[in-house]
């Protein structure tokens, strides 16, 4: 449970947060199988129909589709994607976290701290901002430089190692998820073996994650906390995007983010 102290003028009545909080199944699976499905759908027509020079294109959409699941997976971290807690977690790893080589225990166990110390030095996005990698980019150049450099994948051994390892989004969790995820990993294994995926995997999942979807992650970070006043409440911001952005980058309303970390739910 995360806990927030708001200013008067920005309390929601307890009747009116409960209203706003209700979850409804079907919309959560929704969102779930449309992302998916349209991962789906652009490696099919890529690979059946559209030429190599559309590939960049397929690539682009592909990862704003793996960020709109990581965006699922941070409200099922917030417990917001089933009622039933167990089962919110197991749907979430397998349809959500696995895939993008992430727990739901190790993601909420490093954001519950991002909300608790928000802004403070304990806050784990502000150790990832204040680190040289990213204090690097004080200039617009500089700035463009990295989320290409990211977007082709030059810094993706850094960024699977922070995420995964030196940020635990993926170690240090129960038994139970291992052996969930080793479940996982060998019923996906023998379906694109038995298939013969593997080049499919490669260039329709494991290459926009290993790129675009970094870029993605960065600007959003960058967008949501970084270069804020001091005293700024809760030292983040509300963004309001275009309709472009809201397909690339800011997908399932995740820019209400100071929304989201006065009221979590």
């Amino acid at each position: 449970e995360i806990s927030v102290q708001q200013p008067a003028n920005l309390k929601i009545e307890p009747i009116v947060l409960r209203s706003l909080s209700q979850l409804s199944i079907i919309k959560t699976l929704s969102v779930i199988v449309l992302d998916w499905s349209l991962i789906f759908l652009m490696a099919f027509l890529q690979t059946k129909y559209l030429s190599f020079y559309f590939y960049p294109l397929t690539l682009a959409i592909i990862a704003s589709r793996q960020h709109a699941l990581g965006v699922v997976l941070h409200d099922a971290a917030h417990f917001r994607l089933l009622r039933n807690h167990q089962w919110n977690d197991i749907v979430a790893d397998w349809l959500l976290a696995f895939p993008l080589n992430l727990t739901v225990f190790g993601y909420r166990r490093e954001h519950f701290a991002h909300h608790k110390y928000s802004g403070m030095s304990n806050d784990p996005d502000l150790i990832r901002l204040s680190s040289p990698h990213y204090q690097k980019d004080k200039t617009s150049r500089n700035l463009i430089l990295k989320i290409l450099l990211l977007s082709t994948g030059f810094y993706i051994v850094r960024e699977f190692y922070e995420m995964g390892i030196k940020y635990q989004l993926s170690t240090k969790v129960p038994m139970k998820v291992n052996i969930s995820r080793m479940g996982f990993w060998t019923v996906a294994v023998t379906i694109i073996s038995l298939n013969h995926l593997w080049l499919s995997a490669l260039l329709f999942w494991y290459l926009p994650m290993s790129t675009v979807l970094m870029s993605i992650v960065f600007i959003r970070l960058k967008a949501e906390h970084d270069r804020i006043p001091k005293g700024k409440l809760l030292n983040t911001r509300t963004i309001i995007p275009s309709w472009l952005e809201s397909i690339f980058i800011s997908q399932h309303n995740v820019h209400f983010h100071l929304d989201h970390h006065l009221y979590p739910s």
